[in-house]
């Protein structure tokens, strides 16, 4: 049975309920996005690995094709087979590391709407988009965790990681008009719609697995002709045993291998598809019904049926929220005293005697924010039970100020803070959390009274710039206050506002006089 909608979430999980949900007919839910984008165009804001398929240049040490040796001839000989096997075998060392394959990959920040698909460059902080009309083909592998694009103007183009085959298939339900059964790699699923299974999970061709018969090659590797070897080191022994004094090898320089973009249209004798995180089907359940954590390891997720003193554990390949993640196994010990201590992000500590280890686990909140940290900055919708994200500090989004562990007092939140954020963990008092915000208000608001700032522009479109003196300034920050619209504070001043939009009672408004 199809679900009726969808929550999004990464892993293979989060991209099977949303292929239900859309061959379904349903449609994409828009989501909150701190880009500035029309209302509902924002369909994924999240983060995958992205890398492209490029050959690039690359230099190696060549050696003189002939060389003299004072002596007989056959030392010259012998010496310049050898140069000659040195250069070769650095030309396609190098000819392999220029031949096209994935460079990356990069963890950057990607944004799909109905159109285009986004990512953030973490050096320059440029957007770069492919819209989907530029999208040839394309291969969704949601057990590895990888989409792949092959572009009509580009190189190819590949996403990795929990969130790539959500956003593979947003993009499939656009490039192939809602046929998502014709998606390379998505076959498990759509065999598991029409045969009425709830779940796809099983063990899935290598084919299927891998695409159907799209493939990436790689360069071939790098293997030296076994006769050239042996004349070439023969000689090389030769020349050694001989004890001549006066060897000369000859002068080196270097050369350029220079990579090749061309996709080869039949599959090399080599295994050919670039290495993907093989489908791992989940772990069976443990022999011993009373240990449900045995085996576990970094990675894992439990969800926990039980209470917090009498837990019952059930692995969750998915990974949802809720859930407590395995952070690190603490071996040859079953002393939570100080198995955890030298960990770092981690929330509870629980033994397992068994494995004769202390699994150090992490909470997952349906908020990535709960695990935020003092001057890290984050953004979430107005209202209760929202979901709170990280985000690139801006106007307009929030600044943590402080953060308070299961706080004795119901608003720990000082006067510096503009609104404070809970975060409930049923039944685990102590992981309760609450995140003390600032709005981080546009730069003037930061500027002192008697500060002297050069105006410009009117309206919504007025902008202000600092000065290196007030004489080269057209204002003067006659006073301030932190609310929007507050004409009468500034009395005979003229005066400028801001607020947010998405929190209209957080807003600042400034006094400005004309410098003397």
């Amino acid at each position: 049975m199809a679900r009726s909608g969808y929550q999004p979430r990464p892993g293979a999980q989060g991209a099977w309920e949303l292929f239900q949900h859309l061959i379904a007919g349903g449609v994409p839910t828009p989501v909150q996005s701190t880009l500035r984008l029309d209302s509902g165009e924002v369909l994924m804001d999240e983060t995958a690995h992205v890398s492209i398929w490029v050959p690039t240049d690359v230099q190696y040490k060549a050696y003189n094709r002939w060389t003299y040796i004072q002596g007989a001839p056959i030392w010259s000989l012998a010496a310049t087979v050898v140069n000659r096997h040195r250069t070769s075998r650095n030309r396609r060392k190098a000819a392999q590391e220029a031949a096209a394959q994935w460079r990356g990959p990069d963890l950057l920040r990607v944004v799909v709407t109905s159109q285009s698909v986004w990512w953030r460059e973490t050096e320059t902080g440029e957007w770069l988009d492919v819209p989907f009309g530029m999208i040839a083909e394309m291969r969704v592998d949601p057990y590895a965790g990888v989409t792949e694009f092959e572009l009509k103007s580009k190189p190819p183009l590949r996403f990795a990681g929990p969130w790539a085959a959500f956003a593979g298939i947003l993009i499939a339900h656009f490039v192939y008009a809602g046929q998502l059964a014709a998606v390379p790699g998505l076959a498990p699923f759509a065999a598991a719609v029409t045969s009425g299974r709830t779940t796809p999970w099983q063990q899935p061709t290598a084919a299927a697995a891998h695409g159907g018969n799209w493939q990436f090659p790689r360069p071939a590797p790098n293997r030296a002709p076994k006769a050239v070897v042996v004349i070439a080191a023969a000689a090389l022994l030769v020349v050694l045993a001989s004890g001549l004094s006066s060897v000369h090898i000859g002068s080196t320089w270097s050369g350029t291998a220079a990579g090749s973009n061309v996709l080869p249209t039949s599959t090399p004798s080599d295994p050919a598809v670039l290495p993907l995180t093989p489908f791992v089907p989940p772990s069976p359940s443990p022999t011993n019904p009373g240990d449900p954590l045995a085996g576990a390891a970094p990675g894992d997720c439990y969800a926990n049926s039980g209470t917090e003193d009498d837990p019952e554990w059930q692995l969750d390949p998915g990974c949802q929220p809720g859930d407590f993640k395995v952070v690190e196994a603490e071996q040859d010990t079953i002393d939570t005293s100080s198995a955890c201590s030298g960990v770092n992000d981690w929330d509870k500590d629980y033994p397992d005697p068994p494995d004769d280890q202390v699994l150090c686990m992490a909470y997952q909140d349906s908020s990535p924010a709960y695990d935020a940290d003092v001057n890290q900055c984050v953004f979430g919708p107005l209202g209760p039970g929202q979901t709170w994200n990280f985000t690139p500090c801006g106007t307009g989004n929030f600044t943590v100020v402080n953060a308070y562990r299961n706080p004795t007092d119901p608003s720990p939140c000082g006067s510096d803070s503009d609104k404070p954020i809970p975060f409930i963990v049923p039944g685990y008092q102590d992981l309760d959390k609450v995140l003390c915000l600032q709005m981080n208000f546009p730069w003037i608001s930061t500027v002192q009274v008697n500060g002297c700032v050069w105006e410009s522009g009117s309206g919504s479109d007025t902008n202000f710039a600092p000065v290196t003196s007030c004489s080269d300034a057209n204002a003067v920050v006659e006073g301030r206050i932190f609310k929007p619209d507050d004409w009468s504070f500034c009395g005979h001043y003229a005066g400028w506002s801001w607020k947010s939009s998405d929190y209209p009672d957080l807003g600042v408004t400034v006094c400005l006089g004309s410098p003397n």
